[in-house]
């Protein structure tokens, strides 16, 4: 019987780690998804800025 349990805890902490270690690496995959798009949105912000620049220069 007190293998069992043994065996039962193993095996929940197993699982427990294996569920914790995908929505880490979920909750980083958005993360680095999210942090591209402000990248790219900063990016297509600045080029804007430097084509009103450019029209109001001329």
């Amino acid at each position: 019987m007190g293998y069992t349990l043994l065996l039962y805890t193993i095996l929940s902490s197993k699982l427990l780690e294996q569920e914790n270690a995908r929505i880490e690496n979920k909750i980083k995959n958005n993360l680095e998804k999210a942090g591209n798009l402000a990248l790219k949105q900063m990016a297509a912000m600045k080029i804007k800025e430097s084509e009103i620049q450019v029209y109001t220069k001329t």
